[in-house]
C-alpha cells in the first residue's frame, strides 16, 4: 500500500539482520522500567523529584548510546555487520534517520577530545542538548581543553541555551581564535563598522 524508498528498504533489510540480545546488564537495569509509579498518583513533589531522576537516568542512557556509537566506529563494527557506514547501524539500530545517526558518531569521535565533558555527560550531570552546545562553540575557543571544568559546572547550573549564548560570546571575543565564529549581532557589528 505504502511506497517506501530503497534507501529504507535497506535500512529495515539491515536491521532485520542485525543481533537482537543485548548483554545481560542491559536487560537487568531495564527489567524495572514497568513497575514505575503511576504519575497520575504521585504528589507534586514527587513527580517534580521522579522527572528530575529520570532526566539524569536519560542523559546517562543517551551518553552511553553515543559511547556505544563512539566503540562501534572506532572498531568498524559497521563492516563486521555488513551495515555500511557506522551512521547507518546506529540509524537503523535505533530506528531514526541516517542523518541522526551520523550526528550521533560525530559526537563521540568530538567527546574523545574532551574528557570532561563526555564524563559530566555519562554521569547524568549535562544533557545531550548542553553537549551539543558546547561541541558547537569549543572549536571557537582557544584552550577550550584546559576550560572544560568550568565550561561543565555552568552547564550543570544552567539551560542549554544560556550556555551556546555565554560560550559564543566568549568565541566571539576570542583573539587568538584565528578562526572565529562570529554570531549574527557581531557579524553585522563588524560589516557596519
Amino acid at each position: 500500500f505504502f511506497e517506501v524508498s530503497m534507501a529504507a528498504r535497506r535500512r529495515a533489510k539491515i536491521r532485520a539482520s542485525l543481533p537482537t540480545d543485548p548483554p545481560a546488564q542491559l536487560v537487568a537495569a531495564f527489567a524495572g522500567l514497568d513497575a514505575l509509579p503511576d504519575p497520575e498518583v504521585l504528589c507534586a513533589e514527587e513527580r517534580a523529584a521522579a522527572m528530575t531522576a529520570v532526566a539524569t537516568a536519560l542523559n546517562q542512557i543517551h551518553a552511553y548510546l553515543t559511547d556505544l556509537a563512539g566503540a562501534a566506529d572506532a572498531q568498524g563494527d559497521s563492516r563486521v555487520l555488513r551495515a555500511g557506514t557506522t551512521s547507518t547501524l546506529v540509524a537503523t539500530t535505533t530506528g531514526s534517520t541516517p542523518a541522526v545517526g551520523a550526528g550521533i558518531v560525530h559526537t563521540a569521535q568530538q567527546l574523545r577530545d574532551l574528557p570532561e565533558v563526555a564524563d559530566a555527560y555519562r554521569k547524568g550531570q549535562i544533557s545531550g542538548m548542553h553537549v551539543r552546545a558546547i561541541l558547537d562553540h569549543s572549536p571557537h575557543i582557544s584552550g577550550f581543553a584546559a576550560r572544560q571544568d568550568a565550561v561543565v559546572a555552568l552547564a550543570a547550573a544552567t539551560d542549554p541555551r544560556e550556555v551556546g549564548r555565554i560560550l559564543q560570546v566568549i568565541a566571539d571575543n576570542d583573539t587568538d581564535n584565528p578562526h572565529p565564529t562570529l554570531s549574527y549581532a557581531a557579524q553585522r557589528d563588524r560589516r557596519s563598522a
